[in-house]
């Protein structure tokens, strides 16, 4: 870590937070963070004509977010949400202006660019499985998307590796199929672009148009390459991460019991010297996106923000919460109750019949439970689709 300014602000008190041009704004909770947004808005209030804008990674935090500051502003108007690649893009055509008639690499797009240069194969041996697989329309389409979404992936978390197909390094039938694919449509690379994004930011002091503010908020995992463009940025706009940490302490170094188990098979007796420790089970075993996040995010020279509530409650969820919040273990005599409930169903239909039943007997048992309060979230929503038309439509 290069370095960091840490502040923190109890409760959910609002800390005022100075100028400067990278701040992370940590908490374990959304409230809170709201809180110190807010906060930000009103004490240091932009230009009316300009635009207050937050990156979200969602239409659900965009609207939730507007709603809780309108509510702690009184008036909240002129505020955008961009996704980050819609904000990214945006200012690829500030600092680039050269580049705005250039087309983008785009996977959608790509899907069927990728389906046209199926049609002319380069007479290599190399191409024959790929040949051999492409004897239906339908695994063209198949193959030419899973491509797309490669490459996409490739230019977000390896771009290094594109740049060395592009420059001819490589032969194997990927790399030949991405060379074709940008010289035939003209396509620019977006971690070519946002390299040298970064390398423009860094040198010209005369770029004019950027925002004067921009804020990052909820937004859960950012691709190194993008948290470096904002890092470019910040030398230019300050730039506000408000990051939800369900853990106040450093636990970045945690490793799940898997983990130790693999490090131990590997390093045998000289594992001792690693140090390593689990600290909280939950937060080891499945924490460890966040926790490759935040490192990459303390790699930076920042200024950080602490706004940790704990939790005021005494049921079991609100006690693992705290043990997360603590990095710590808890007691396993703890008696269970209602705040986290299991169900194990057989198909997905009777998962939604399940959560039905339960959602109408929350809301016959507490009068002032709103449907705003409720959140139902699966690790891929249009599974449940079909099944939940069919069970909520009744």
């Amino acid at each position: 870590m290069q370095g960091a300014n840490i502040s923190v602000c109890g409760g959910n008190g609002i800390q005022y937070i100075a100028p400067m041009a990278f701040h992370l704004i940590s908490s374990n909770s959304m409230e809170a963070l709201a809180d110190q947004l807010a906060g930000m808005v009103r004490e240091e209030p932009l230009h009316p004509l300009q635009k207050e804008i937050i990156v979200v990674q969602s239409q659900g935090m965009s609207r939730w977010l507007s709603m809780e500051l309108a509510t702690r502003l009184s008036v909240w108007a002129h505020g955008v949400f961009p996704f980050p690649n819609n904000f990214l893009n945006d200012v690829v055509r500030l600092v680039l202006p050269d580049t705005s008639g250039q087309q983008l690499f785009n996977s959608s797009a790509a899907v069927w660019q990728i389906m046209n240069l199926f049609h002319d194969l380069p007479d290599l041996p190399i191409f024959s499985p790929v040949r051999n697989y492409l004897d239906a329309p339908l695994k063209r389409y198949q193959l030419a998307r899973a491509l797309a979404d490669l490459f996409d992936q490739y230019a977000v978390y390896r771009p290094d590796m594109l740049k060395k197909w592009e420059e001819g390094t490589r032969d194997d039938w990927q790399a030949i199929l991405w060379r074709q694919l940008i010289e035939k449509y003209t396509l620019k690379n977006r971690a070519g672009l946002f390299h040298e994004i970064v390398e423009r930011l860094a040198h010209d002091d005369q770029i004019v148009s950027l925002p004067s503010r921009v804020s990052v908020f909820g937004v859960s995992l950012l691709p190194p390459l993008y948290l470096d463009v904002f890092h470019a940025l910040s030398q230019h706009s300050d730039i506000y991460f408000f990051y939800l940490n369900p853990c106040r302490h450093w636990w970045a170094d945690i490793k799940s019991e898997r983990e130790i188990f693999q490090l131990s098979r590997k390093y045998g007796e000289k594992k001792e010297s690693l140090y390593l420790e689990t600290g909280n089970p939950l937060l080891a075993s499945m924490g460890g996106l966040g926790r490759d996040y935040l490192a990459m995010l303390q790699e930076y020279d920042l200024e950080e923000i602490e706004c940790y509530v704990p939790p005021a409650g005494s049921c079991l969820l609100h006690s693992i919460q705290h043990d997360v919040l603590e990095l710590s273990v808890g007691d396993d005599d703890r008696l269970s109750d209602d705040s986290i409930i299991v169900n194990s169903c057989h198909s997905p239909m009777r998962e939604v019949e399940v959560l039905q039943d339960h959602l109408l007997s929350l809301f016959e048992e507490g009068e002032t439970l709103e449907p705003r309060d409720i959140i139902v979230m699966a690790p891929d929503i249009e599974l449940y689709s079909p099944f939940i038309q069919a069970v909520f439509e009744l």
